[in-house]
């Protein structure tokens, strides 16, 4: 999740945060089984829709345009700020 908060705070992007505790019976996306699974490091991002959340968790077409962007970003920026993470260095998006 830190890589997607980094890209999203340094381009302005919203993002909300959803975590199930391990405890809590709740519906789940095809995400979380995945990543059980595939030993590397992963993130189920998305935005809710009236056919998989409650009508409490919908998407208009502004959140369409900014994941498309947020992802564009991160697919573009991943390598290097996890680079400068495994060097040690403090990436600059995270002093902002």
């Amino acid at each position: 999740m830190f890589f997607i908060q980094e890209v999203a705070k340094k381009h302005g992007l919203p993002i909300q945060k959803f975590v199930v505790r391990n405890d809590s019976a709740c519906g789940t996306t095809i995400g979380p089984i995945l990543a059980a699974n595939a030993g590397i490091r992963t993130v189920d991002v998305g935005i809710p829709q009236w056919s998989m959340h409650s009508i409490r968790e919908t998407c208009g077409t502004a959140d369409v345009a900014s994941s498309i962007e947020l992802l564009k970003c991160f697919w573009n920026e991943f390598s290097a700020l996890d680079k400068s993470l495994a060097s040690g260095d403090v990436p600059e998006t995270s002093s902002k």
